[in-house]
């Protein structure tokens, strides 16, 4: 983005840099009298500074519209860094409860198995 701004900017210059020659060249005809052809360049120097301004206004849109989705892009940037923090958290917890349930089953069987062997003991009694 920032190279074609530069690019832009050049060109702007550039067009810019015209512009002022064609007003020296202007100055310097009416200087010297030639009434006709200062009236051409004058009238030709008022349509390039149209199509220069018109293009200025059209690269400002465009940087508008970069910059907006640049900003854009940022945020959802921004959205997905947090979901992808969201979901590694939310992974931590389910290894946390998977590891918590493999415990509580070891402990049921366990307590399971204390009942069969208290229940068998109690009917041989």
């Amino acid at each position: 983005l920032a190279i074609e701004q530069g690019e832009e900017i050049q060109v702007l210059q550039v067009a810019l840099e015209e512009l002022r020659d064609q007003c020296k060249r202007l100055s310097k005809a009416a200087e010297d009298g030639e009434a006709l052809q200062a009236s051409e360049m004058a009238q030709a120097l008022q349509r390039q500074t149209q199509v220069a301004e018109e293009e200025a206004k059209r690269a400002l849109e465009e940087t508008k519209l970069r910059q907006q989705i640049q900003g854009q892009f940022a945020v959802e940037h921004e959205d997905k860094h947090r979901v992808q923090e969201e979901n590694e958290a939310l992974r931590k917890e389910l290894a946390t409860l998977r590891r918590e349930l493999s415990i509580s089953r070891k402990h049921a069987d366990g307590v399971e198995a204390q009942l069969r062997t208290s229940h068998a003991a109690h009917h041989l009694a």
